[in-house]
């Protein structure tokens, strides 16, 4: 509830609100839509998933887009706008760096480690990259293929890739470059300086700008169909 007094106090006309999807079930959720619209706002209550707006990841999210002049949009109107390119978590590596690689079958790995690179193997047969949950609990086994779209990039540094040389298996973080293309970050985007872990955090704190983007663009479309009306 804490953007309430923003919006008190600066009073615009549109107001976007982003959260994880399980704002959605919050048991305040609904209290605070009401209190934006008591505010005097439409509250269109939206939930997106960055892959189908382009992205290279699956990021799941709640958007509130209020509205002043009572304009309401819906998912489906936002994806009608087009020009969406389906992306996967194989555009987003970078294939051709000398990253530091690691074996992955070497004494001391993690058991959870590698028993969700064999689940990977026994899936797409040796020689197939794939990419692993290597940090925290996963579902779908705790891995995912590369022509799907990245899982939800977190703020904690957790996907690994596997990538062969021969029939040996080696392992390397995506890096931190890797990450800010899966928030959809141009090659002209650059993280501030800092740690690794910082440049991560910052990546899993983000909001991705093909999401914004259609946003934006659907807000434009609306000023511009409200000045018309006013004319």
């Amino acid at each position: 509830m804490g953007i309430v007094p923003w919006v008190e106090s600066m009073n615009p006309r549109w107001v976007i609100v982003e959260n994880v999807n399980r704002m959605k079930k919050w048991d305040r959720h609904n209290e605070l839509v009401e209190t934006i619209e008591g505010l005097g706002y439409t509250v269109s209550d939206l939930f997106l998933n960055s892959a189908d707006f382009g992205s290279a990841q699956a990021r799941k999210r709640m958007f509130l887009v209020c509205d002043r002049e009572s304009s309401t949009i819906t998912r489906e109107e936002l994806l009608a706008q087009g020009n969406i390119v389906r992306q996967s978590a194989s555009d987003i590596i970078d294939w051709d760096a000398n990253y530091p690689t690691n074996l992955l079958e070497k004494p001391g790995r993690a058991k959870p480690t590698l028993a969700r690179a064999e689940r990977a193997i026994a899936a797409l047969g040796r020689g197939i990259p794939f990419i692993i949950v290597y940090y925290g609990s996963d579902y779908a086994g705790g891995w995912q293929r590369i022509d799907a779209p990245l899982r939800t990039v977190t703020t904690v540094d957790r996907f690994a890739l596997i990538t062969w040389a021969g029939d040996t298996p080696y392992i390397r973080m995506l890096q931190p470059n890797e990450l800010t293309k899966a928030m959809c970050g141009g090659a002209d985007h650059v993280l501030p300086h800092g740690s690794r872990r910082e440049k991560v955090k910052l990546c899993g704190n983000g909001v991705c700008s093909d999401m914004m983007t259609a946003i934006f663009r659907w807000i434009a479309v609306a000023q511009a169909t409200s000045k018309l009306k006013r004319a």
